[in-house]
Protein backbone atom coordinates (compact mmCIF):
# COMPACT_ATOMS: atom_id res chain seq x y z
CA UNK A 1 0.00 0.00 0.00
CA UNK A 2 1.19 3.65 -1.05
CA UNK A 3 1.99 5.93 2.24
CA UNK A 4 1.38 9.63 1.68
CA UNK A 5 4.01 12.62 2.49
CA UNK A 6 2.69 15.59 3.52
CA UNK A 7 3.42 18.86 3.64
CA UNK A 8 1.61 21.39 5.91
CA UNK A 9 3.29 24.18 6.49
CA UNK A 10 5.65 26.05 4.11
CA UNK A 11 8.28 24.25 3.22
CA UNK A 12 12.05 25.26 0.91
CA UNK A 13 13.80 22.75 0.01
CA UNK A 14 17.54 24.64 -0.29
CA UNK A 15 20.03 21.66 -0.73
CA UNK A 16 20.41 18.57 -2.92
CA UNK A 17 17.84 16.43 -2.13
CA UNK A 18 16.87 12.49 -3.62
CA UNK A 19 13.60 11.71 -2.76
CA UNK A 20 14.23 8.14 -1.64
CA UNK A 21 15.06 6.47 1.58
CA UNK A 22 16.54 9.48 3.84
CA UNK A 23 15.07 12.22 5.75
CA UNK A 24 12.08 12.26 2.86
CA UNK A 25 10.95 9.25 1.47
CA UNK A 26 9.14 9.47 -1.56
CA UNK A 27 9.82 6.27 -3.54
CA UNK A 28 6.72 4.58 -4.46
CA UNK A 29 5.00 7.04 -2.58
CA UNK A 30 2.56 9.94 -2.88
CA UNK A 31 3.80 13.19 -2.29
CA UNK A 32 0.59 15.49 -1.21
CA UNK A 33 1.30 18.95 -0.45
CA UNK A 34 -1.46 20.85 1.76
CA UNK A 35 0.83 24.41 2.26
CA UNK A 36 3.66 25.65 0.56
CA UNK A 37 6.57 24.30 -0.73
CA UNK A 38 8.80 25.76 -2.69
CA UNK A 39 12.36 24.64 -4.80
CA UNK A 40 14.92 27.09 -5.11
CA UNK A 41 17.88 27.28 -7.40
CA UNK A 42 20.42 24.59 -6.96
CA UNK A 43 18.07 22.07 -5.74
CA UNK A 44 16.48 19.03 -6.86
CA UNK A 45 13.76 16.50 -5.87
CA UNK A 46 13.40 13.19 -7.31
CA UNK A 47 9.87 11.65 -6.80
CA UNK A 48 9.58 8.01 -7.66
CA UNK A 49 5.78 7.95 -6.69
CA UNK A 50 2.52 10.13 -7.60
CA UNK A 51 2.25 14.15 -6.60
CA UNK A 52 -0.31 15.71 -5.66
CA UNK A 53 -0.67 19.53 -5.04
CA UNK A 54 -3.20 20.95 -2.67
CA UNK A 55 -1.27 23.91 -1.92
CA UNK A 56 0.79 26.19 -3.31
CA UNK A 57 4.13 24.62 -5.05
CA UNK A 58 6.82 27.10 -6.77
CA UNK A 59 10.44 26.00 -8.32
CA UNK A 60 11.95 29.69 -8.65
CA UNK A 61 15.29 27.59 -10.24
CA UNK A 62 15.29 24.10 -9.00
CA UNK A 63 14.94 20.41 -11.26
CA UNK A 64 11.83 18.29 -9.98
CA UNK A 65 12.69 14.82 -11.96
CA UNK A 66 10.02 11.91 -12.12
CA UNK A 67 11.89 8.91 -12.60
CA UNK A 68 9.51 6.21 -10.98
CA UNK A 69 9.23 2.39 -13.07
CA UNK A 70 5.28 2.38 -12.56
CA UNK A 71 2.76 5.06 -13.74
CA UNK A 72 3.08 8.34 -11.88
CA UNK A 73 0.01 10.66 -11.29
CA UNK A 74 0.46 14.08 -11.04
CA UNK A 75 -3.06 15.66 -9.80
CA UNK A 76 -4.41 18.22 -7.06
CA UNK A 77 -6.39 21.34 -7.06
CA UNK A 78 -3.13 23.50 -6.90
CA UNK A 79 -1.43 23.81 -10.25
CA UNK A 80 2.57 22.59 -10.23
CA UNK A 81 4.73 24.95 -11.27
CA UNK A 82 8.53 23.40 -11.75
CA UNK A 83 11.66 25.57 -12.92
CA UNK A 84 13.49 22.22 -14.89
CA UNK A 85 10.89 19.50 -15.75
CA UNK A 86 12.74 15.86 -16.06
CA UNK A 87 10.23 12.89 -16.97
CA UNK A 88 12.71 9.90 -16.68
CA UNK A 89 9.71 6.88 -16.65
CA UNK A 90 9.34 4.11 -19.19
CA UNK A 91 5.77 3.97 -17.17
CA UNK A 92 4.54 7.13 -18.54
CA UNK A 93 3.38 10.22 -16.24
CA UNK A 94 -0.61 10.79 -16.21
CA UNK A 95 -1.46 14.63 -16.00
CA UNK A 96 -4.46 15.11 -13.62
CA UNK A 97 -3.53 18.78 -13.45
CA UNK A 98 -1.49 22.02 -14.88
CA UNK A 99 2.39 21.67 -15.09
CA UNK A 100 3.88 24.60 -15.39
CA UNK A 101 7.19 24.85 -17.15
CA UNK A 102 9.26 27.64 -16.33
CA UNK A 103 12.59 26.88 -18.19
CA UNK A 104 13.09 23.21 -19.55
CA UNK A 105 11.33 20.45 -20.01
CA UNK A 106 13.60 17.65 -20.67
CA UNK A 107 12.67 14.18 -22.00
CA UNK A 108 14.59 11.26 -21.19
CA UNK A 109 12.12 8.17 -20.89
CA UNK A 110 8.60 8.16 -21.14
CA UNK A 111 5.46 10.63 -22.07
CA UNK A 112 3.22 13.10 -20.23
CA UNK A 113 -0.40 11.47 -20.77
CA UNK A 114 -3.54 13.96 -20.21
CA UNK A 115 -7.45 14.00 -21.12
CA UNK A 116 -8.39 15.78 -23.82
CA UNK A 117 -11.91 16.32 -22.80
CA UNK A 118 -10.18 18.18 -19.91
CA UNK A 119 -8.23 20.45 -22.31
CA UNK A 120 -8.97 23.44 -21.02
CA UNK A 121 -7.72 22.31 -16.96
CA UNK A 122 -5.32 19.28 -18.01
CA UNK A 123 -2.27 20.01 -19.75
CA UNK A 124 1.61 20.84 -19.92
CA UNK A 125 2.06 24.98 -19.47
CA UNK A 126 5.07 26.30 -21.06
CA UNK A 127 5.55 29.36 -19.80
CA UNK A 128 7.07 32.31 -21.39
CA UNK A 129 10.90 31.80 -22.18
CA UNK A 130 10.56 28.03 -21.58
CA UNK A 131 11.14 25.27 -24.06
CA UNK A 132 11.70 21.57 -24.28
CA UNK A 133 14.49 19.10 -25.28
CA UNK A 134 14.60 15.41 -25.93
CA UNK A 135 11.25 14.81 -27.41
CA UNK A 136 10.85 12.71 -30.33
CA UNK A 137 8.48 9.61 -31.53
CA UNK A 138 8.46 7.65 -28.05
CA UNK A 139 8.85 10.98 -25.62
CA UNK A 140 6.35 13.68 -25.84
CA UNK A 141 2.71 15.21 -24.71
CA UNK A 142 0.08 12.69 -25.40
CA UNK A 143 -2.72 14.88 -24.85
CA UNK A 144 -2.71 19.03 -24.29
CA UNK A 145 -0.17 21.42 -24.56
CA UNK A 146 -0.18 25.27 -23.99
CA UNK A 147 2.29 27.92 -24.86
CA UNK A 148 2.54 31.51 -22.78
CA UNK A 149 4.60 34.35 -24.85
CA UNK A 150 5.74 36.12 -28.00
CA UNK A 151 8.25 33.34 -29.12
CA UNK A 152 7.49 30.94 -32.40
CA UNK A 153 7.19 27.05 -30.59
CA UNK A 154 6.69 23.61 -31.65
CA UNK A 155 3.68 22.26 -29.34
CA UNK A 156 5.75 18.79 -28.58
CA UNK A 157 2.26 16.96 -29.14
CA UNK A 158 1.36 13.43 -30.51
CA UNK A 159 -0.57 10.15 -29.77
CA UNK A 160 0.51 6.83 -29.73
CA UNK A 161 3.42 5.90 -31.00
CA UNK A 162 3.71 9.19 -33.11
CA UNK A 163 4.74 12.63 -32.17
CA UNK A 164 3.23 15.30 -34.72
CA UNK A 165 3.99 18.55 -34.08
CA UNK A 166 2.07 21.71 -34.54
CA UNK A 167 3.95 24.43 -34.60
CA UNK A 168 2.77 28.65 -34.02
CA UNK A 169 5.18 31.83 -35.63
CA UNK A 170 6.00 34.44 -32.95
CA UNK A 171 2.64 35.84 -31.06
CA UNK A 172 2.48 39.74 -30.99
CA UNK A 173 2.47 39.92 -27.19
CA UNK A 174 4.24 38.18 -24.49
CA UNK A 175 1.23 37.40 -22.75
CA UNK A 176 -0.33 35.35 -25.31
CA UNK A 177 -1.45 31.87 -24.61
CA UNK A 178 -2.37 28.99 -27.64
CA UNK A 179 -3.22 25.73 -26.29
CA UNK A 180 -3.02 22.23 -28.66
CA UNK A 181 -3.66 18.64 -28.86
CA UNK A 182 -3.31 16.24 -31.38
CA UNK A 183 -6.10 13.24 -32.37
CA UNK A 184 -5.49 9.63 -34.11
CA UNK A 185 -8.79 8.91 -35.60
CA UNK A 186 -9.03 4.94 -35.80
CA UNK A 187 -12.89 5.50 -36.42
CA UNK A 188 -15.58 6.49 -39.04
CA UNK A 189 -17.63 7.98 -36.30
CA UNK A 190 -16.55 11.43 -37.17
CA UNK A 191 -16.73 14.56 -34.92
CA UNK A 192 -15.69 17.13 -38.09
CA UNK A 193 -16.77 15.05 -41.42
CA UNK A 194 -14.25 14.65 -43.37
CA UNK A 195 -16.55 14.68 -46.86
CA UNK A 196 -17.97 18.02 -45.88
CA UNK A 197 -15.04 20.04 -48.60
CA UNK A 198 -15.49 22.79 -50.09
CA UNK A 199 -15.02 23.29 -54.08
CA UNK A 200 -11.45 23.07 -54.67
CA UNK A 201 -10.50 20.61 -51.48
CA UNK A 202 -10.37 16.53 -53.14
CA UNK A 203 -9.98 15.21 -49.71
CA UNK A 204 -9.04 15.26 -46.45
CA UNK A 205 -7.24 13.04 -43.66
CA UNK A 206 -9.30 10.95 -42.11
CA UNK A 207 -6.82 9.34 -39.67
CA UNK A 208 -5.85 12.81 -37.57
CA UNK A 209 -6.58 16.25 -36.73
CA UNK A 210 -5.00 19.20 -34.37
CA UNK A 211 -7.22 21.21 -32.55
CA UNK A 212 -5.72 24.90 -31.72
CA UNK A 213 -7.40 27.26 -29.49
CA UNK A 214 -6.43 30.72 -28.56
CA UNK A 215 -6.53 30.56 -25.23
CA UNK A 216 -6.31 34.33 -24.41
CA UNK A 217 -8.09 35.74 -27.28
CA UNK A 218 -8.62 35.55 -31.20
CA UNK A 219 -6.32 33.33 -32.83
CA UNK A 220 -3.71 35.43 -34.92
CA UNK A 221 -0.92 33.63 -35.89
CA UNK A 222 0.82 31.64 -38.49
CA UNK A 223 0.87 27.73 -38.08
CA UNK A 224 2.25 24.58 -39.65
CA UNK A 225 1.42 20.88 -39.34
CA UNK A 226 3.72 18.12 -39.24
CA UNK A 227 3.78 15.18 -41.65
CA UNK A 228 5.33 12.05 -42.02
CA UNK A 229 4.57 8.03 -42.61
CA UNK A 230 1.82 7.60 -40.24
CA UNK A 231 -0.22 10.29 -42.29
CA UNK A 232 -2.73 8.73 -44.04
CA UNK A 233 -0.85 8.48 -47.48
CA UNK A 234 1.21 11.67 -48.70
CA UNK A 235 2.45 10.86 -52.28
CA UNK A 236 2.67 14.67 -53.75
CA UNK A 237 3.40 17.41 -51.02
CA UNK A 238 3.18 19.67 -53.26
CA UNK A 239 -0.25 19.29 -53.46
CA UNK A 240 -1.47 19.55 -49.67
CA UNK A 241 -2.94 22.41 -47.97
CA UNK A 242 -3.66 23.23 -44.21
CA UNK A 243 -7.24 22.64 -44.34
CA UNK A 244 -9.53 24.15 -41.16
CA UNK A 245 -12.93 23.09 -40.53
CA UNK A 246 -15.21 26.13 -40.20
CA UNK A 247 -17.83 25.23 -38.61
CA UNK A 248 -19.93 23.41 -41.58
CA UNK A 249 -17.44 21.99 -43.98
CA UNK A 250 -13.65 22.21 -44.55
CA UNK A 251 -12.12 25.04 -46.03
CA UNK A 252 -8.27 25.62 -47.34
CA UNK A 253 -5.71 28.00 -45.61
CA UNK A 254 -3.51 27.31 -49.04
CA UNK A 255 0.12 26.22 -48.77
CA UNK A 256 2.66 28.45 -47.37
CA UNK A 257 6.60 27.02 -46.75
CA UNK A 258 6.56 23.00 -47.75
CA UNK A 259 9.40 21.32 -46.38
CA UNK A 260 10.40 17.72 -46.45
CA UNK A 261 9.34 15.00 -48.86
CA UNK A 262 6.43 12.75 -49.35
CA UNK A 263 8.12 10.54 -46.32
CA UNK A 264 8.65 13.83 -44.16
CA UNK A 265 8.30 16.98 -43.73
CA UNK A 266 5.86 20.07 -42.65
CA UNK A 267 3.62 22.36 -44.21
CA UNK A 268 2.58 25.58 -42.99
CA UNK A 269 -0.66 27.53 -44.28
CA UNK A 270 -0.57 30.05 -47.28
CA UNK A 271 -3.02 32.66 -46.45
CA UNK A 272 -4.45 34.39 -43.02
CA UNK A 273 -6.94 32.68 -41.18
CA UNK A 274 -9.20 35.97 -40.75
CA UNK A 275 -12.55 35.02 -38.97
CA UNK A 276 -11.19 32.06 -37.57
CA UNK A 277 -12.67 31.16 -34.15
CA UNK A 278 -10.82 30.81 -30.92
CA UNK A 279 -10.82 27.20 -31.51
CA UNK A 280 -9.45 25.66 -35.03
CA UNK A 281 -9.91 22.51 -35.86
CA UNK A 282 -6.68 21.94 -38.54
CA UNK A 283 -5.71 18.70 -40.73
CA UNK A 284 -3.86 17.89 -43.85
CA UNK A 285 -6.38 18.14 -47.33
CA UNK A 286 -4.87 17.65 -50.95
CA UNK A 287 -6.45 19.58 -54.04
CA UNK A 288 -6.67 16.07 -56.06
CA UNK A 289 -6.45 12.50 -55.29
CA UNK A 290 -2.63 11.69 -55.82
CA UNK A 291 -2.78 12.38 -52.31
CA UNK A 292 -4.91 9.60 -50.60
CA UNK A 293 -5.34 10.36 -47.28
CA UNK A 294 -7.71 7.96 -45.91
CA UNK A 295 -8.57 4.41 -47.03
CA UNK A 296 -11.87 5.30 -48.07
CA UNK A 297 -14.38 2.04 -48.50
CA UNK A 298 -17.29 2.35 -50.90
CA UNK A 299 -19.80 -0.58 -49.63
CA UNK A 300 -19.88 -3.73 -48.49
CA UNK A 301 -22.55 -6.24 -48.83
CA UNK A 302 -23.26 -10.00 -48.28
CA UNK A 303 -26.01 -11.81 -50.42
CA UNK A 304 -27.69 -15.10 -50.44
CA UNK A 305 -27.01 -16.68 -53.90
CA UNK A 306 -28.51 -19.86 -53.35
CA UNK A 307 -27.27 -20.67 -49.77
CA UNK A 308 -23.86 -19.20 -51.01
CA UNK A 309 -23.25 -15.99 -49.84
CA UNK A 310 -21.39 -13.31 -52.43
CA UNK A 311 -19.42 -11.34 -50.31
CA UNK A 312 -18.14 -7.86 -52.38
CA UNK A 313 -17.04 -4.43 -51.40
CA UNK A 314 -15.38 -1.74 -53.12
CA UNK A 315 -12.26 0.99 -52.35
CA UNK A 316 -11.95 4.59 -53.46
CA UNK A 317 -8.74 5.12 -52.29
CA UNK A 318 -5.97 3.57 -50.29
CA UNK A 319 -2.95 3.70 -48.24
CA UNK A 320 -0.39 1.19 -46.77
CA UNK A 321 -3.50 -1.17 -47.03
CA UNK A 322 -1.90 -5.04 -46.11
CA UNK A 323 -4.91 -7.13 -46.08
CA UNK A 324 -9.04 -7.76 -45.26
CA UNK A 325 -10.68 -10.81 -42.92
CA UNK A 326 -14.41 -11.30 -43.56
CA UNK A 327 -14.98 -12.15 -40.46
CA UNK A 328 -19.18 -14.23 -39.26
CA UNK A 329 -21.11 -14.80 -36.51
CA UNK A 330 -24.49 -16.14 -35.51
CA UNK A 331 -25.35 -13.31 -32.74
CA UNK A 332 -23.87 -10.42 -34.13
CA UNK A 333 -21.34 -10.56 -30.84
CA UNK A 334 -18.83 -13.37 -31.25
CA UNK A 335 -16.98 -13.25 -34.71
CA UNK A 336 -14.81 -16.20 -36.17
CA UNK A 337 -12.40 -15.50 -38.74
CA UNK A 338 -14.10 -16.57 -42.48
CA UNK A 339 -10.91 -15.78 -44.80
CA UNK A 340 -8.33 -13.33 -45.58
CA UNK A 341 -7.83 -11.44 -48.73
CA UNK A 342 -4.89 -9.24 -49.53
CA UNK A 343 -5.27 -5.79 -50.22
CA UNK A 344 -3.58 -4.08 -53.63
CA UNK A 345 -1.73 -1.80 -50.76
CA UNK A 346 -1.44 1.85 -52.89
CA UNK A 347 -4.13 3.16 -55.28
CA UNK A 348 -6.22 5.96 -55.80
CA UNK A 349 -8.38 4.00 -58.15
CA UNK A 350 -11.47 2.41 -57.46
CA UNK A 351 -11.07 -1.34 -56.72
CA UNK A 352 -13.42 -3.92 -55.77
CA UNK A 353 -12.78 -7.08 -54.07
CA UNK A 354 -15.06 -10.37 -53.71
CA UNK A 355 -14.71 -13.81 -51.45
CA UNK A 356 -17.68 -16.20 -50.94
CA UNK A 357 -19.13 -18.10 -48.17
CA UNK A 358 -19.59 -21.85 -49.56
CA UNK A 359 -20.87 -23.17 -46.42
CA UNK A 360 -23.06 -20.12 -44.58
CA UNK A 361 -24.60 -21.02 -41.11
CA UNK A 362 -28.61 -21.94 -41.15
CA UNK A 363 -31.16 -19.05 -40.46
CA UNK A 364 -29.56 -15.89 -39.55
CA UNK A 365 -26.09 -15.02 -39.23
CA UNK A 366 -23.71 -11.99 -39.74
CA UNK A 367 -20.50 -10.45 -41.37
CA UNK A 368 -18.08 -7.91 -41.15
CA UNK A 369 -14.96 -6.61 -42.94
CA UNK A 370 -12.05 -5.64 -41.15
CA UNK A 371 -9.48 -3.56 -42.87
CA UNK A 372 -5.57 -4.28 -41.69
CA UNK A 373 -2.76 -1.34 -42.46
CA UNK A 374 0.73 -2.56 -42.88
CA UNK A 375 1.57 -0.92 -39.14
CA UNK A 376 -0.99 -3.14 -37.76
CA UNK A 377 -4.01 -0.60 -37.42
CA UNK A 378 -7.28 -1.96 -38.70
CA UNK A 379 -10.65 -0.50 -38.87
CA UNK A 380 -14.10 -2.46 -39.27
CA UNK A 381 -17.14 -1.58 -41.62
CA UNK A 382 -20.74 -2.00 -40.74
CA UNK A 383 -21.82 -5.49 -39.72
CA UNK A 384 -24.07 -7.23 -42.52
CA UNK A 385 -27.09 -9.72 -41.71
CA UNK A 386 -27.74 -12.38 -43.92
CA UNK A 387 -30.87 -15.29 -43.94
CA UNK A 388 -30.02 -18.71 -45.08
CA UNK A 389 -33.85 -20.67 -44.33
CA UNK A 390 -35.65 -23.64 -45.58
CA UNK A 391 -32.89 -25.90 -44.06
CA UNK A 392 -34.06 -29.19 -42.25
CA UNK A 393 -33.97 -30.78 -39.13
CA UNK A 394 -30.33 -32.32 -40.01
CA UNK A 395 -28.13 -32.86 -36.54
CA UNK A 396 -24.17 -33.82 -35.70
CA UNK A 397 -23.13 -34.64 -32.85
CA UNK A 398 -21.09 -34.38 -30.69
CA UNK A 399 -19.94 -31.12 -32.47
CA UNK A 400 -17.22 -30.20 -31.96
CA UNK A 401 -16.08 -34.22 -31.30
CA UNK A 402 -13.64 -34.98 -28.82
CA UNK A 403 -13.07 -38.55 -30.99
CA UNK A 404 -12.95 -39.68 -34.38
CA UNK A 405 -16.48 -40.42 -34.54
CA UNK A 406 -19.30 -37.95 -34.94
CA UNK A 407 -22.84 -39.50 -35.35
CA UNK A 408 -25.72 -37.94 -37.94
CA UNK A 409 -29.29 -37.83 -37.45
CA UNK A 410 -31.91 -36.48 -39.37
CA UNK A 411 -36.02 -36.24 -39.31
CA UNK A 412 -35.83 -36.97 -43.26
CA UNK A 413 -34.13 -39.51 -45.32
CA UNK A 414 -30.56 -38.49 -46.44
CA UNK A 415 -29.93 -38.61 -50.31
CA UNK A 416 -26.40 -37.47 -50.57
CA UNK A 417 -23.66 -36.71 -48.31
CA UNK A 418 -20.29 -34.79 -48.95
CA UNK A 419 -17.14 -34.71 -46.17
CA UNK A 420 -14.83 -32.02 -47.34
CA UNK A 421 -11.46 -31.02 -45.93
CA UNK A 422 -11.21 -27.68 -44.98
CA UNK A 423 -8.74 -27.26 -47.78
CA UNK A 424 -11.66 -28.74 -50.16
CA UNK A 425 -10.73 -32.44 -50.57
CA UNK A 426 -13.31 -34.84 -50.88
CA UNK A 427 -12.77 -37.71 -47.99
CA UNK A 428 -16.85 -38.91 -47.61
CA UNK A 429 -19.17 -39.78 -50.25
CA UNK A 430 -22.15 -41.68 -49.64
CA UNK A 431 -25.97 -41.72 -51.08
CA UNK A 432 -29.16 -43.36 -50.00
CA UNK A 433 -27.48 -43.62 -46.09
CA UNK A 434 -31.10 -43.07 -44.31
CA UNK A 435 -31.49 -41.41 -41.36
CA UNK A 436 -28.38 -41.67 -39.22
CA UNK A 437 -24.89 -41.97 -40.28
CA UNK A 438 -21.66 -42.39 -37.86
CA UNK A 439 -18.35 -40.39 -39.35
CA UNK A 440 -14.87 -41.25 -38.49
CA UNK A 441 -12.60 -38.92 -39.00
CA UNK A 442 -9.35 -37.53 -38.18
CA UNK A 443 -9.18 -34.20 -36.03
CA UNK A 444 -9.39 -31.40 -38.14
CA UNK A 445 -11.91 -29.12 -39.46
CA UNK A 446 -14.47 -30.03 -42.11
CA UNK A 447 -17.82 -29.37 -44.30
CA UNK A 448 -20.56 -31.87 -44.51
CA UNK A 449 -22.76 -30.98 -47.69
CA UNK A 450 -26.28 -33.13 -48.06
CA UNK A 451 -29.09 -33.29 -50.07
CA UNK A 452 -32.35 -33.35 -48.18
CA UNK A 453 -35.54 -33.72 -50.33
CA UNK A 454 -33.64 -32.03 -53.38
CA UNK A 455 -32.41 -29.59 -50.83
CA UNK A 456 -28.67 -28.88 -50.47
CA UNK A 457 -27.18 -27.71 -47.01
CA UNK A 458 -23.81 -27.33 -45.58
CA UNK A 459 -22.56 -27.33 -41.62
CA UNK A 460 -19.30 -27.35 -40.43
CA UNK A 461 -17.59 -30.09 -38.28
CA UNK A 462 -14.90 -30.37 -36.08
CA UNK A 463 -12.87 -32.70 -34.86
CA UNK A 464 -10.43 -32.30 -31.83
CA UNK A 465 -7.38 -34.03 -31.48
Amino acid sequence: MKKNNYFSRSTGILGLIFCAVSTLTFAQQTLVNTGGLSVFPGAKIAVFGDFKNNGTFESTGGEVHFAGTTLQTISGTGAVNIHDVIVNNAAHIKLDNQLAVGNTLTFTNGKINSDRADHATQYVHFLAGSSYTGADNTKFIDGVARKTGNTAFAFPVGAGADMQPLSIGAPSLITKSYTTYYERIYTTNFVYDPYLLEPGINNVSTCENWILDAASGTLDVTFSLNYDANSCGITVPSELVVARWDGAQWTSLGTGTLTGNASAGTIAQGIACSGCGAMLPVTLGSTSGNNPLPIELLNFTAVNNNRTIDLNWQTATEHNNDYYTVERSKDGINFEILTTVPAVGNSVELLSYTTKDNHPYSGLSYYRLKQVDTDGSFEYADIRSVVVDGMSGVQFFPNPSASNTMQLVSQTAIDQLEVFESSGKLVVNKSDIGFNYTLKLNPGVYYATYTVDGKLETTKLIFID
